[in-house]
């Protein structure tokens, strides 16, 4: 089983937990968002998030918890 633990947000992370300890960290993937002048704003990259969460959970059995 794995624990995996988000802290959403542009400046958010998740943290993979396993039998071990803690496996892993990552920031939460961002991305710029439209075009924002003088101001360019980002926002949280979905598909690369999805991607991180499918690579993760691939790893292991199907006993996965997520905690936001």
């Amino acid at each position: 089983m794995i624990v995996i633990g988000i802290d959403p947000g542009l400046s958010g992370a998740l943290a993979r937990i396993g039998r071990n300890g803690l496996e892993a960290v990552e920031d939460i993937p961002v991305m710029a968002r439209g075009a924002g002048g003088a101001h360019v704003k980002n926002q949280v990259n979905a598909s690369g998030l999805a991607h991180l969460l499918q690579n993760w959970v691939g790893e292991h059995d199907k006993n996965e918890v997520m905690v936001v």
